[in-house]
């Protein structure tokens, strides 16, 4: 099975492709530093896997994919990434993507994961399944009143989305440090993020203030 490495880090690649050449499983096909250049190289030659760095500088990585797999349905694309964000293997899990690994992974990871995808099943990293399955477990949120948010969370809320840090947010509303750190506690939980910047993301898309 013939595999090509698309990563802008070509030290990172190159040791990749050693990792890979001497399991004597699989051979390189060839490695691609700018994602540009992977469409090109299609045109000549195919390989029956393409690991994709998701992080490219001249082209998204998730765009980069869906055109892959649009032009060449036989490609399986395996996904190297230091991302975790549901929100990007949803997107990717609809194109048809046959698996996700961390760049940390160690060397039995990636051969697992190839192993996986030789074989047409599907491979994604435990890290990654993990973050999915807690996004999946995520509220639906359709309207603000669902929330049952308190006038005072909302108005927490929106001087959050405004860039307010918590002192400024204690002086605009004349209460301590302590007040504003329990209603930021109690809306991640009703909105069922993590960190602030999962609240303010989810603040945005549902228009809650």
């Amino acid at each position: 099975m013939n595999i090509v490495i698309v990563d802008d880090h070509k030290i990172l690649a190159e040791g990749l492709a050693e990792l890979i050449k001497k399991t004597k499983k699989f051979s390189i096909a060839g490695i691609i530093t700018r994602g540009s250049d992977v469409i090109q190289f299609l045109e000549n030659k195919l390989p029956d896997i393409i690991i994709l760095d998701l992080e490219m500088p001249d082209i998204s990585g998730i765009t980069l994919a869906k055109e892959i797999l649009q032009k060449h349905t036989g490609i399986k694309i395996l996904i190297l990434t230091m991302h975790k964000e549901p929100e990007y293997f949803e997107e990717l899990f609809n194109a048809g993507i046959k698996g996700f690994i961390n760049k940390n992974a160690d060397k039995n990871e990636i051969m697992e994961a190839l192993d996986m995808i030789q074989q047409g099943k599907t491979y994604y990293g435990r890290d990654i399944i993990n973050e999915y399955i807690n996004y999946q477990k995520r509220p639906t949120i359709d309207k603000p009143e669902d929330l049952r948010i308190t006038q005072r969370e909302k108005e927490v809320l929106k001087l959050i989305l405004e860039g307010n840090t918590t002192l400024e947010i204690c002086e605009k509303l004349f209460v301590t440090k302590n007040t504003i750190d329990s209603h930021r506690k109690n809306l991640l939980s009703k909105l069922g993020v993590k960190n602030t910047a999962e609240l303010v993301k989810l603040a945005i898309e549902k228009k809650l203030v």
